[in-house]
């Protein structure tokens, strides 16, 4: 089943997308289309590609760019043995 979509784009834009499906010699709607497709297939392989578990433990740990960790641990060893 095919819908109908109505786009608005600058002229310019659509001289040059006008261009590129005709040097590919596919309609304009097909290379939008792919182009869509693309885009969603993409998205689907970042979902995929994180682990369920790991996407749960994102965020327990600290920021290690932002938390000054190399003075935590030189506490903790102050700590420690002194």
């Amino acid at each position: 089943m095919n819908t109908s979509l109505t786009l608005s784009l600058d002229d310019k834009v659509f001289s040059q997308v006008e261009n590129l499906a005709q040097k590919q010699k596919i309609p304009l709607s097909e290379l939008i289309e792919n182009y869509l497709v693309s885009l969603v297939s993409v998205e689907k392989s970042k979902e995929k590609a994180i682990n369920p578990v790991v996407r749960e433990l994102t965020g327990v740990l600290p920021n290690m760019e932002t938390s000054d960790y190399k003075k935590e641990y030189q506490d903790h060893l102050s700590e420690k043995y002194l």
